[in-house]
């Protein structure tokens, strides 16, 4: 039985700057194998050996297929023919069992990629993110959402990535501050960033409110304090949505006045007691 897809508030979204665009997981693509956990055999033989799916379609979601072969994918998007395919623009391997050598090949294959998802992938190291740094420069949207083996070397090699917008790094738990500082450092054109269950400190969380310009911003779980939230009210006109979840150091003076001040539409503060009180403002959605 096919698994529906899900709701958009579960989806990695990312607004561009000027001119404006939406590069975004949730408008997913034309073809999709998501959550198909029931083929068979020889109904994945059958998809991998279909010519017009590999030359028709840009942008690809094979998420949640854990008995894919590596083989089998690359079959499946063309990439035994060993010619590259530029024309493929987004790919969402979230929780698939791709290693490193996939990765090197693929990257080969898709230089022109400016989109990939590898949540929950397990079996990347450190050495997939240099291999995507080097191999698919034009890149500007990454998810690694609970990728725990992703450390600062891994984000220190993300840094050669001047067009990212979109970064998704939440419950990376062994990336650090000083990876993200030099990460926000050299990619200013970041947008949606989701750090929330790293082990990122105050003070790198302090040069990401003062460096970017954000329009989405999960700290959640993180040593977010009232001094930050204050800088982030007067800093980041363009901040639309924040989830400050189980910041256990905001204050509910602090976090009144920042919901009041700030243009952000949608805050999440689960774990937060000033989540609760009654604020009189139409365009906020608190959620907690």
């Amino acid at each position: 039985m096919t698994k529906r897809r899900p709701d958009d508030a579960d989806c990695f979204v990312a607004d561009l700057r000027p001119p404006r665009k939406l590069c975004r997981f949730d408008k997913w693509p034309p073809w999709t194998l998501a959550n198909n956990f029931d083929l068979t055999l020889d109904e994945r033989t059958a998809l991998a050996s279909d010519k017009m799916l590999i030359s028709v379609f840009n942008d690809w979601d094979v998420s949640f297929n854990p008995q894919l072969t590596e083989n089998e994918i690359g079959g499946l998007i063309g990439m035994r023919t060993g010619v590259p395919a530029p024309h493929l623009n987004s790919f969402n391997f979230s929780y698939t069992t791709i290693s490193d050598a996939f990765i090197f090949a693929f990257c080969r294959f898709a230089p022109e990629l400016t989109q990939i998802r590898l949540d929950g992938c397990q079996r990347l190291s450190d050495n997939a993110l240099r291999l995507l740094a080097d191999g698919c420069p034009k890149l500007t949207v990454l998810s690694l959402a609970k990728c725990e083996w992703v450390t600062d070397q891994g984000v220190e090699a993300l840094s050669r990535l001047p067009q990212l917008q979109a970064v998704d790094l939440s419950d990376c738990r062994k990336v650090t501050g000083d990876s993200l500082t030099l990460l926000v450092e050299r990619c200013l054109l970041v947008q949606t960033l989701r750090i929330g269950g790293t082990s990122v400190d105050a003070v790198a969380l302090s040069n990401i409110v003062s460096l970017l310009l954000l329009v989405e911003l999960d700290v959640s779980g993180l040593p977010f304090d009232d001094h930050h939230l204050r800088a982030l009210a007067h800093s980041q006109p363009i901040l639309q949505r924040l989830n400050v979840s189980f910041c256990y150091d905001i204050t509910e003076a602090a976090f009144v006045e920042f919901a009041v001040e700030s243009n952000v539409r949608e805050i999440k503060a689960f774990g937060l007691i000033a989540a609760k009180l009654v604020i009189s403002k139409p365009d906020l959605r608190i959620i907690s």
